[in-house]
């Protein structure tokens, strides 16, 4: 989702406590039956890296869990159209 800079919130303190107040997200995926939108429940992922990891969970009776890679991972698919000018973004 494009944010213009002076809307950005990059302090990693601010963004964590927004995720620990709320943390159901709205997770869109492109399936096999077109655009689905699922909750999901996140939470921060204890760890030592450079990048915070987000980890949730799917429910067996929810099918987009078949979706995901083996490992469970579920990953952003860049695409690029040339009818968006050549701009990159999550399919």
């Amino acid at each position: 989702m494009y944010c213009p800079d002076p809307f950005a919130e990059t302090r990693p303190e601010i963004l964590r406590a927004l995720i620990q107040c709320y943390p159901l997200a709205t997770l869109v995926s492109m399936g096999a039956h077109g655009l689905e939108a699922n909750h999901i429940p996140l939470y921060l992922a204890p760890g030592e890296g450079p990048q915070p990891v987000l980890q949730g969970h799917v429910a067996r009776a929810n099918p987009l869990w078949r979706e995901a890679s083996p490992d469970g991972e579920v990953q952003p698919c860049p695409t690029t159209h040339e009818s968006d000018r050549g701009s990159v973004f999550p399919r």
